[in-house]
């Protein structure tokens, strides 16, 4: 019985481990080109991973209790932005505090013509 309760435990950490693994990607990291215009833009990011798991073995009363549990988070931040124009290639950085709304502003602020 202890062995079907320790094969559970890591059937459960194991597949929680490998769908966090999973939305973790190279894709998380550099993202898909957005062209415009002769303006392609692609986001650059910083990716954070976290997993916990955990599981015990205990009597209730006449019949035991083998509570298990185990979760996981995938955590993005744009950290830059390189534009590939006429004029080459630049990298833009959103400022560290920048809210969505800022980021969605210097995304189109990219794809303004120059002066």
């Amino acid at each position: 019985m202890k062995e079907t309760v320790n094969n559970h435990v890591l059937q459960i950490l194991s597949f929680t481990a490998d769908k966090t693994v999973e939305l973790a990607d190279a894709n998380s990291v550099v993202g898909d080109a957005i062209e415009k215009d002769g303006v392609s833009v692609i986001p650059v990011s910083s990716v954070s991973v976290g997993f916990a798991g955990g599981g015990a073995d205990t009597e209730s009363g006449k019949r035991a209790a083998h509570p298990v549990g185990a979760g996981g988070k995938v955590d993005r931040k744009p950290t830059a932005f390189l534009v590939f124009d006429k004029d080459g290639v630049t990298v833009k950085s959103p400022a560290a505090s920048a809210s969505k709304p800022d980021l969605m502003g210097l995304v189109k602020n990219l794809f303004k013509p120059k002066k």
